[in-house]
Order: structure tokens, then sequence, then C-alpha cells
């Protein structure tokens, strides 16, 4: 089943990559903000990032590969210019390295399971991030046992997807104008988990088409433009917002253009598990074929035994 779900993963990257070729627009950027956090009431002000996860998949002419190396270079640019983006912003916030979570059984067991929970969560909330503002999603008691562990109001975490693709296989997707397109695509998606409450009150993300030099030899300068776009909206320690109604649409206006691609992106991740769930209820509640058949044919003995 993962393996089938990381494939399904690797599929979407390369479908919106395909529909680059015919979409003029280049950057998107939103983000998604629970009243509390925007009024400052829930929002953490020390927090801690866990180790950015990465997937950075490289498309060929005949075959997909994994760049695990690369990944590893973007993850640990995305965890210098998170923090110091926030930084910037008068936040307090520490990265968590992988060799600090090792050194401590007991962190290593929290960080684990809380990020097997916003594994869980993440899938649902690129698909419906509006529901964030209702307090959809929440990570669970391990978030709060994390937090009081580390001595933080808050978690960040950070998942970094990226695609580059050959002119090879770029050529075979879409004939020579093909070349002329973008070779990559990037996008990186940061969360704010509430230390006291395990609810994930912000979540703000940046793609953009882009080089695949980028992806591969600049990954620092790739991460420092994706930085800036995915927190330009993220309001400075200070700051306090207005809160919003629920008629307000989204919390910021996606770039024209857009919408569909990262709808794609999002509908493509995995299956809608509410959706599943709805159609195993109405299954449940409606009868089969071969149940109606049974239950006719009794309802006709009976008649036929009382004439």
């Amino acid at each position: 089943m993962q393996v089938h779900k990381e494939k399904r993963r690797i599929h979407a990257h390369l479908f919106v990559w395909m529909i680059a070729l015919v979409v003029a627009p280049s950057v998107s950027a939103k983000g998604y903000m629970t009243n509390g956090f925007r009024t400052k009431e829930t929002r953490p002000l020390t927090l801690v990032l866990l180790p950015p996860h990465a997937e950075f998949i490289k498309a060929k002419a005949v075959m997909t590969e994994e760049m695990v190396k690369e990944c590893r270079a973007l993850e640990d640019a995305a965890a210098s210019w998170i923090t110091t983006r926030l930084g910037e912003k008068a936040y307090t916030v520490q990265a968590l390295s992988a060799e600090e979570i090792v050194k401590n059984p007991e962190l290593s067991g929290l960080v684990k399971r809380v990020n097997d929970r916003y594994g869980e969560e993440w899938s649902k909330l690129v698909r419906r991030p509006r529901k964030l503002r209702q307090g959809r999603y929440n990570i669970g008691d391990d978030t709060r046992k994390l937090c009081s562990v580390l001595e933080v109001d808050g978690l960040l975490i950070a998942r970094v997807q990226a695609v580059g693709v050959t002119a090879g296989r770029r050529f075979l997707s879409g004939g020579i104008n093909a070349l002329l397109s973008p070779s990559g695509y990037g996008r990186m998606d940061v969360s704010v988990v509430n230390g006291k409450t395990g609810a994930v009150d912000a979540y703000f993300f940046f793609a953009e088409y882009t080089s695949i030099k980028s992806l591969t030899k600049k990954q620092d300068k790739f991460m420092k433009g994706t930085s800036k776009g995915c927190f330009r909206r993220y309001p400075a320690a200070a700051e306090v917002l207005k809160a919003r109604g629920r008629d307000d649409e989204a919390e910021e206006e996606e770039d024209e253009g857009e919408e569909d691609i990262i709808g794609e992106f999002e509908a493509l991740l995995g299956e809608d598990e509410e959706g599943e769930e709805e159609q195993e209820q109405e299954a449940e509640e409606e009868p089969s074929a071969v149940e109606d058949a049974e239950g006719e044919s009794e309802e006709s003995q009976s008649e036929e035994a009382q004439e």
C-alpha cells in the first residue's frame, strides 16, 4: 500500500510538470491561519523546527530516479532558511537536528510519532486547507509532550517536493516546443502546530517552476527564494491581524492561472479518505442487487403460500 502511494505521488509530481507546458504563470503562494493565530491569541512565539522532509524525483526519458543526495541538500537549506526567515520576524526558532534526535530515545520516539501523525493530516490538509480555519487538523497528545520536553510554544513541520525533468523527457512529452518549458518544479509546505492544543494553527506553501540546475546544484539559492515566498504573509511576532468571518474566502488570493495546477497536485497526492469513507457508508446503507433479488423472491414465495 505504501509503495502504491509513493508511486501515485511521483505520478502527481510529473503530472504537475506536464501542466506547466501549457500554463504561463510560474509562481503560486498561499497561506491559511486560524483566527487565534491571526489575532496572536494562540500563535506560538517560541518554536522548534523538526528536520524538514524532502522528496525529489528526476524524470528521465525512460525512467524516474529518486535524488537522495539532492534531497539532503534541500532539507539542510530549508532548515537554515526557515529559521532565518522567522528570526527576521522576531520569532525564537530552533532547528532540531537529526543527530540531536538520535541521541535521545524519548525525543526520537516523540518526533517519529508526531511526524507519522502529521503525515496523515498533511495528506488531507493539502486537499482541504480552508478546513484549517475551523480547527479541523490536530496532531494529538504527542505534540504537547514534545513541546513540553523542548520547552517551546509550538512546532514547525516542513515538507519539500521537487521534480526535475530532463530534456529527453520533455521532448517525449511535448515535442520540440517543450524544450523551452521549465525543467523543474519545487514546492515547500510549512505548518505551525500549537504546543498546547496540538492543532495545526497555520499552513503556508510556495510553489514555482524553476530549472533542474537550481534543484540539483543551487539548492541553497533555490530555498532562499522559496522560503521568502512561503513566509511573505506570515505575520511578524508583534503583528496582530484582524479575525476573519466564515463568509471570507481564502486567506490570500491565488495568483492568476495557478489554482488549477495546485488543485491537481493536491488531488493527486492521494485518494480522498473522506470520500472513501462516504462511499463505504453508502455501500453499507444501500442493499446489493443480490440482496434485493433474495428479498423479492422471499416476498413472492410468501404471497404464493398465502394464496
